[in-house]
């Protein structure tokens, strides 16, 4: 079986299923998704039954891991050339996702690989306006210091958290 779905948008690929399993797992074995990666996965796939969300979001989106893990799936995904602009079905980013979590390890991989700091989400929210809303000072300041816009966020009463954002994935 390949690794990679036959059309843009099809139910999940390996590689959205071992980024999902990798989630559960208490050791963090990465192996399959490396294995998946080495025989040319494809890395921006996008599944029906996922909410069209690619591996890197899905990978920002679940939760369960912690920083670490998270982070070296993101790293892994984009030295394998996933999209940094890949958002979900409300137009949230990974770094928006990551964010509200207060992954600063996960947020800095994402930095580092060149996402927009200010990109706003289908409510106009940008990562830093939802940062705002939980009200997580220290990430807040973090994304300031990497850059991030603060005149370019909305205005506080504008600011409403996606419910989207913060479901976990299962």
């Amino acid at each position: 079986m390949s690794p990679n779905p036959m059309t843009e948008y099809t139910t999940p690929s390996l590689l959205h299923l071992a980024v999902e399993s990798s989630h559960a797992r208490d050791d963090g074995d990465l192996s399959i998704i490396r294995l998946l990666l080495n025989c040319s996965a494809n890395v921006n796939s996008k599944g029906e039954e996922l909410n069209t969300e690619t591996p890197l979001i899905l990978a920002a989106k679940n939760q369960d891991n912690d920083d670490d893990a998270t982070s070296e799936i993101l790293g892994l995904l984009l030295e394998n050339g996933a999209d940094i602009t890949a958002h979900d079905d409300e137009g949230n980013t990974a770094l928006h996702l990551v964010t509200l979590y207060g992954f600063w390890r996960s947020m800095e991989v994402l930095v580092k690989a060149g996402t927009d700091l200010d990109y706003k989400n289908e409510e106009g929210q940008t990562p830093l306006d939802l940062v705002g809303n939980v009200g997580w000072e220290e990430t807040e300041g973090k994304l300031i210091a990497w850059g991030a816009d603060k005149r370019g966020s909305n205005k506080p009463e504008r600011r409403v958290v996606s419910r989207n954002a913060m479901r976990i994935v299962r």
